[in-house]
């Protein structure tokens, strides 16, 4: 993004040399510089910061024993395809009658494994 001083700047993914993906953001002005028309850049490897916030996106949006979407991913999804001008979509809900019982009975760790499975 450019404004009316010269200044732009930006943010993305790019690729090392060696192919693993940085998220850098840069900026750059001119400047005068000891009497002289200068370029300052300045670059900022932001690539922790910006896993950092993908794992708690991820965190808050699935579920952490079934890595499955959750609740909050579900309604927000279903926002998405439910606005005007989007084409139909199908929903397949499923239920696990009594699951409770296997959780009393035989305890969590079955249980959770039980919803691994399935």
């Amino acid at each position: 993004m450019r404004d009316r001083a010269g200044h732009i700047s930006w943010e993305g993914e790019r690729f090392h040399r060696d192919g693993h993906a940085l998220y850098l953001r840069g900026s750059s002005s001119y400047i005068e510089w000891e009497g002289d028309p200068a370029l300052l850049v300045l670059l900022i490897d932001d690539t922790e910061r910006q896993r950092a916030t993908q794992a708690l996106r991820r965190q808050a949006l699935h579920d952490e024993l079934t890595d499955l979407p959750n609740r909050h991913a579900a309604v927000a999804r279903l926002a998405e395809l439910t606005a005007p001008g989007h084409p139909g979509f199908a929903l397949l809900s499923a239920d696990l009658d009594r699951f409770q019982l296997v959780n009393e009975s035989l305890g969590h760790e079955v249980g959770d494994a039980l919803l691994q499975a399935v």
